[in-house]
């Protein structure tokens, strides 16, 4: 996936000389690059950028410990994607968080920035973009979850209507035929015995449409 300027990354570390580590290694990369000493001036920058792509966060730092931080940042930023800086004296907690879901990888310090750093945050970006894709597709299937409700809700009000306009119909052309029948003492003359032809067939058509719009409603509600 193409990486640009668009993508956005949050270092966060108590030690300057890690974070100008990282600004000397990183000045050739694409994406944009936030820094932060503070977990407070790291959730300012969080605050002013909601679309970060991805956090890093070292896990000792006296304001608070990296992973109540990161907590916060997925609390207030599902789609941020999380990463822990880490000694390995703290990998069985780090591994922890990994395994909960709370953290998407670990880098551990000193770190090989060709090696496993820079592949890592390149994967953690492209990872933000797939949660983002994910996201908007979600939010297009509520959409038209909600618009074929409509329809259907629209649907089944027709079809109450006509099945009602059906039934008044075929009340009516049942009246007909009875009152056909009964002129001149049963004697039929030929237009009214042509028209009483008619109307069985408009009966029998009208009933077997009745009869569909039944079996639909059937087929529609064992299908919910």
């Amino acid at each position: 996936m193409n990486i640009t300027k668009k993508d956005k990354v949050l270092f966060v570390d108590d030690e300057e000389n890690i974070l100008s580590s990282l600004k000397r290694a990183l000045i050739r990369e694409p994406f944009s690059q936030f820094f932060a000493s503070s977990v407070s001036d790291a959730l300012k920058i969080l605050e002013e950028n909601p679309d970060m792509a991805v956090v890093v966060s070292d896990l000792k730092m006296p304001e608070m410990y990296g992973l109540e931080f990161l907590k916060i940042v997925m609390e207030n930023y599902p789609l941020t994607v999380r990463i822990v800086l880490s000694g390995f004296a703290e990998l069985t907690t780090v591994l922890s968080a990994l395994n909960t879901g709370k953290i998407y990888h670990f880098l551990t310090k000193p770190w090989k920035y060709e090696e496993n750093f820079l592949p890592i945050l390149l994967n953690a970006i492209n990872y933000h973009k797939i949660l983002i894709g994910r996201s908007h597709l979600l939010i297009e299937v509520q959409h038209l979850k909600k618009q074929n409700e409509q329809f259907r809700e629209v649907v089944e009000n027709v079809n109450e209507l006509f099945d009602k306009d059906l039934e008044i119909f075929l009340e009516n052309s049942i009246k007909i035929n009875k009152k056909l029948r009964l002129i001149n003492n049963g004697v039929l003359l030929p237009i009214a015995n042509k028209m009483l032809q008619q109307i069985d067939e408009i009966i029998k058509k009208t009933t077997y449409i009745k009869n569909l719009i039944k079996k639909n409603k059937l087929l529609d509600k064992d299908n919910q």
